[in-house]
């Protein structure tokens, strides 16, 4: 009898050894890599047109502001060597460079500005002109908007 519990001690310690395991090592490699698969989310004509972000340049503003800086250093450049050639010791500091150096920076800051002005004010397009985001209601309750011209 004695034998008979100790041998039931046996089988059931190794069983109690052979239980499941929170360690990896045990499980096949396949079980370990569980891939995710994401599906792409497909936007329609309307979201990429309401997700396109502007553009300032190559407008006429732009291209005038670029004009002015490009001429702007031109004259710079000339006004400079016009003035090394009649001797100044320091060509840099004179009126006249200063003014056409200051000329060219005006322009590029107007036209920093205007890339700066044509960025959207609102992260998301869908709350244009709310101070809030408005409600969602279901697809059948959904109402025009007259602030933004979405429906929500």
């Amino acid at each position: 009898m004695k034998g008979y519990v100790v041998l039931g001690f046996c089988i059931v310690l190794s069983a109690v050894a052979n239980a499941q395991s929170n360690s990896l090592g045990d499980r096949a490699p396949e079980m370990a890599r569980v891939q995710t698969y994401k599906p792409k989310t497909h936007l329609t004509r309307k979201q990429k047109l309401l997700l396109r972000k502007p553009k300032a340049r190559h407008t006429a503003e732009y291209e005038y502001y670029s004009r002015l800086e490009q001429v702007a250093r031109e004259k710079q450049r000339a006004a400079f060597e016009r003035i090394k050639l009649s001797g100044v010791p320091h060509p840099k500091q004179t009126a006249e460079y200063a003014f056409y150096l200051r000329a060219e920076k005006v322009a590029r800051e107007k036209q920093h500005k205007l890339v700066e002005m044509a960025k959207p004010q609102y992260t998301n397009f869908a709350y244009f002109g709310h101070k809030r985001p408005p409600k969602k209601h279901l697809p059948y309750a959904m109402r025009y908007c007259k602030e933004c011209g979405i429906r929500h």
